[in-house]
């Protein structure tokens, strides 16, 4: 019973203050090339999106690029397609700046449990990069409050 008690703790305290880290390697750029964070930023808004998402294209043509031009956040963006071609397709006929990525192995997703987009994760740099908020809905309000 305490180990039980001690484990329900260990949980319900990562779960309150949200440092489940998450791996983000394994993501890969539209060319297949392993995703390596050299921005130099404290934070990331990783934005999970379709090419069939009205929402996500306004987002990511308006509101997105200036959270990535602050000096503390760089903004990716996980196309959840499986067609590299459309989402190349699709980048460069909407023209795109956002750094665009594909989770080809799957575990961000299930890690995160993203079943609709759009869907949001903020992470932060602390030694290592540290799962700060989630959510599948964009709402700019909690966005900027887990920026904070």
């Amino acid at each position: 019973m305490k180990r039980y008690l001690l484990a329900c703790s260990l949980v319900l305290i990562l779960m309150v203050t949200n440092v489940f880290a998450v791996q983000v390697d394994g993501l890969k750029d539209l060319n297949g090339k392993n995703y390596q964070s050299s921005h130099g930023k404290k934070k990331e808004l990783i934005l999970f999106w379709g090419t069939w998402c009205k929402e996500c294209k306004q987002k990511m043509s308006d509101i997105l690029p200036a959270i990535d031009a602050r000096s503390d956040v760089a903004v990716l963006t996980v196309n959840m397609d499986s067609d590299v071609n459309r989402v190349k397709h699709f980048v460069e006929k909407e023209g795109i700046k956002l750094a665009v990525l594909q989770d080809t192995n799957k575990n961000l997703i299930k890690d995160l449990k993203v079943f609709a987009v759009p869907h949001w994760a903020i992470y932060e740099l602390n030694g290592k990069w540290v799962l700060k908020d989630s959510a599948s809905a964009f709402d700019i309000d909690r966005i900027n409050k887990a920026l904070k």
